[in-house]
């Protein structure tokens, strides 16, 4: 099956792109990230668009742009949502008691990859979803309080754990996405939550997978060549 997949696309944010913090507090891209692992490991060119901060309507555009530069492509690995749950965190602090939206609410992220998924199977790509790594929400939490008030944040939050509920509903969202439109899905938050102590696969900011945890992507990605109709999903 490997011989037979020659070319895929990647739309994602900085987990595919393969960002880490490292241990001096900065944001870098790991040399062994899952993208790096799998295309070491297999013959296959894995044209990777993945950008640090990408919403699905910026992959969106990408997406446009990548299905008519190769239409030799066969599949489309399409990883967002983590930029498009989050909050705009000074806002809130400022104004607790008010209503907030996300960078993407989750009707407007449903439609826009629902219109991706659309794209691609009418330039005869495959699209394949992914879910979402989980974040750690007590890690996560310091992140966006530094420099910010906790007790404002949680006002408005209720509790750190309600992060982790959030961004959970739109890794739903994708799953769900994959089961209508029988999409195939690599199940990328399962694998990590197996792990009992999945926090250790997790960056000391609760959100961008480690070492680990790309080593752990990319073997889930390994399933898209080992067996391609073993990702199928559907009602």
């Amino acid at each position: 099956m490997a011989q037979e997949i020659k070319k895929i696309l990647v739309w994602g944010d900085s987990i595919f792109k393969g960002v880490a913090l490292d241990e001096t507090g900065r944001y870098r891209v790991l040399p062994e990230n899952c993208g790096a692992l799998f295309g070491a490991a297999h013959p296959v060119e894995l044209i990777n668009h993945s950008r640090f901060g990408c919403t699905v309507h910026k992959a969106e555009a990408t997406a446009r742009a990548d299905l008519a530069k190769y239409p030799d492509a066969q599949y489309a690995v399409i990883e967002l949502g983590g930029n498009d749950c989050d909050f705009d965190w000074s806002q809130v602090e400022l104004a607790p008691e008010s209503e907030h939206e996300p960078n993407t609410p989750l009707p407007e992220f449903r439609a826009a990859m629902q219109r991706m998924i659309e794209a691609a199977r009418a330039a005869g790509v495959i699209p394949v979803l992914t879910t979402l790594p989980p974040i750690e929400p007590n890690r996560f939490f310091a992140s966006i309080s530094r420099g910010r008030s906790a007790e404002r944040l949680l006002q408005w939050l209720g509790s750190a754990f309600s992060t982790y509920r959030w961004q959970e509903s739109y890794s739903d969202a994708v799953a769900d996405l994959a089961r209508k439109h029988r999409v195939p899905l690599l199940d990328i938050r399962s694998a990590f939550l197996t792990d009992r102590h999945y926090e250790r696969l997790i960056c000391a900011d609760g959100m961008h997978p480690n070492a680990g945890g790309h080593r752990l992507i990319a073997h889930t990605l390994d399933t898209l060549l080992r067996d391609p109709t073993a990702l199928a999903v559907g009602e």
